[in-house]
């Protein structure tokens, strides 16, 4: 199984010089991506559900690289299925059961 390509011209790449490698693995089950602007503390998010946000607890397992949107962390969070609404951004004293309007959403 291959993980990485070369681009460009292979000769080009000496021993003790440093490169820019981008490693494309395999996909994982339960994964996804958020920016960092979503995360609270070292390991937590916020599901809306009926316009009241919950705390879920995730597991950090990356990054990801997407050249529209920036660098992104990837996640695993069991409670957090497809389908869920994440709070994207920093919310100055988010809490749990917080009542929040959806102004935007982005598929």
């Amino acid at each position: 199984m291959l993980f990485f390509n070369i681009i460009g011209e292979k000769h080009l790449i000496e021993l003790g010089r440093t490169v820019s490698v981008f490693v494309d693995l395999p996909e994982e089950a339960n994964v996804f991506a958020l920016p960092a602007t979503a995360v609270y503390g070292a390991n937590n998010v916020y599901r809306i559900h009926n316009n009241r946000l919950s705390m879920v607890q995730v597991e950090r397992v990356g990054d990801y690289r997407n050249g529209q949107w920036g660098s992104w962390i990837l996640f695993r969070g069991e409670s957090i299925t497809e389908g869920d609404m994440i709070l994207a951004n920093q919310l100055p004293n988010a809490v749990e059961g917080l009542k929040v309007d959806i102004l935007t959403q982005t598929d």
